[in-house]
């Protein structure tokens, strides 16, 4: 099933149906003792069965819908978190931004708002973290935070990012993301921030450059040889870069991926362009064999 598909599904699935906080219990996963909100699906159509609000019965108080839709996508988080799902990290975040009480706070959209900007960057590259980041980037809140803007502004520029810099100007915001809601990003965070940023600078040289020397690439990448052939590597088979290497010569090659329609309309023009030549060469045979007959006669 594809990511557009299961986003349209998931939509639809907010719309009709909520979730009722009856209890919550706390669980040890390792090390880590995590509390899981316990929740029933009822039917949220419009009318009287639509449930206003439902009983939180640890304390006593009723909640409203926001408050329980926002436990489900905290659930959300965590649970992504096991398998740094980073997009989908960022999808919940983004479901708890966009509810209203958080919204007219600014004290409670700020912390999320960061951690939406922080998983946009650690997500792979793809349709949908470009989507998300353009969208993100047309948010007015996020001038509050303008260290923020300048990183995501970044990751769209055509430009190589140095690794160095960029960590020494964010590791404290980032290291400060465990004191705020939602707590650390995560152990490989850091790791696999830099590998996010060495990602996008491949894809940057990949449009100025169609063939580059190894240790040429090494060098504006700031990495070994063997680590550039490491992660051109990984990128290929991820299907996020089309290249060759050929390692006798020390020479990258970076081709653009062609999908089938335009692979069929290029062997339709080549045919196309070999049917007329053919024509032509038949005319041109067929001119000479009238002439030569037309000498023989005289």
């Amino acid at each position: 099933m594809s990511r557009q598909k299961i986003v349209r599904e998931e939509a639809s699935f907010r719309r009709n149906f909520s979730f009722e906080l009856f209890a919550k219990v706390e669980i040890e996963i390792g090390s880590e003792s995590v509390e899981i909100p316990l929740l029933k699906l009822v039917n949220a159509g419009h009318g009287r069965n639509r449930p206003d609000h439902q009983l939180n019965w640890r304390t006593g108080q009723l909640i409203g819908p926001q408050q329980t839709s926002t436990y489900l996508d905290f659930f959300l988080c965590r649970y992504h978190s096991h398998n740094n799902d980073y997009l989908e990290i960022c999808r919940s975040y983004k479901a708890i931004y966009e509810i209203p009480s958080v919204k007219e706070d600014q004290a409670q959209w700020i912390p999320v708002l960061r951690k939406i900007c922080w998983y946009l960057v650690l997500s792979p590259h793809d349709p949908m973290q470009s989507s998300l980041l353009n969208s993100t980037l047309e948010d007015k809140n996020l001038s509050e935070i303008p260290n923020f803007r300048l990183l995501l502004k970044q990751l769209i520029t055509m430009e190589v990012i140095q690794w160095t810099t960029l960590w020494e100007t964010y590791r404290e915001e980032f290291e400060n993301e465990k004191n705020m809601l939602g707590g650390s990003l995560g152990d490989k965070a850091a790791e696999n921030l830099r590998q996010r940023i060495i990602e996008h600078n491949i894809l940057v040289i990949s449009k100025y450059y169609s063939r580059i020397t190894l240790k040429r690439l090494a060098e504006l990448l700031c990495l070994s040889v063997q680590e550039v052939e490491k992660h051109l590597s990984d990128m290929v088979v991820s299907k996020s870069l089309v290249s060759k290497i050929d390692r006798p010569l020390g020479i990258v090659c970076f081709q653009t991926a062609k999908d089938s329609n335009d692979i069929l309309n290029l062997w339709a023009m080549n045919l196309e362009k070999l049917l007329d030549l053919v024509e032509k060469s038949c005319h041109q045979i067929h001119k000479e064999t009238m002439v030569h007959k037309a000498a023989l006669k005289d």
